[in-house]
């Protein structure tokens, strides 16, 4: 079944990511302009698959967002340990495969990623090791550069966080000053 759903900037299309199946959705919405009320069923435009057509990442496909500016959409694979990012074609919605991104060895388990709303931002909730991932994005190719990992930090080096045990989801305000996740303890 489907485990997360996100909406391009535009409306224009919805994309939707099965853990189950390892898989991503697009979605075409209603065509605003001439809808007519009651309910209006999406077309399904494209559909990717790990392991197949060069897609990689994305096994247990768990979160799904897109960039401000509708260029790039990332979506975690929980099960391969990564973060995978597409370039998205604005005009008919459909995905290119960019890349998988596991070398980061704090990307364990990752289960949600949202980008800041300045775009300048990935934040990735990764539950394997009760941390947030935090990425800079390049706003010119969507590329992302690990910055820090957020969460317990055993060899007081960096910046500890508690809370986030088996953290879920990770969300952004929408001035992007504050990150906001979720965690059993």
């Amino acid at each position: 079944g489907a485990s997360s759903i996100a909406v391009a900037p535009d409306g224009r299309f919805v994309y939707v990511t099965a853990a189950i199946d390892n898989s991503i959705s697009v979605f075409s919405g209603p065509n605003h302009s001439d809808r007519e009320p009651g309910l209006v069923l999406p077309t399904i435009v494209q559909s990717l698959t790990d392991g197949m057509n060069s897609v990689a990442g994305i096994s247990g496909a768990s979160s799904i967002a897109i960039s401000p500016d509708g260029r790039n959409v990332y979506v975690t694979g929980e099960l391969s340990d990564s973060v995978a990012m597409f370039d998205r074609d604005p005009d008919f919605g459909t995905l290119t495969f960019v890349e998988s991104l596991t070398v980061v060895t704090s990307l364990s388990g990752p289960t949600s990623v949202v980008v800041n709303p300045d775009g300048q931002q990935v934040y990735v909730a990764a539950s394997g090791i009760d941390a947030i991932v935090v990425f800079d994005r390049n706003p010119e190719d969507g590329s992302l550069t690990f910055v820090e990992s957020l969460g317990p930090d055993p060899d007081g080096e960096g910046i500890s966080v508690s809370g986030l045990n088996l953290v879920s989801s990770v969300t952004a305000s929408t001035d992007g000053l504050n990150v906001y996740a979720t965690g059993v303890e």
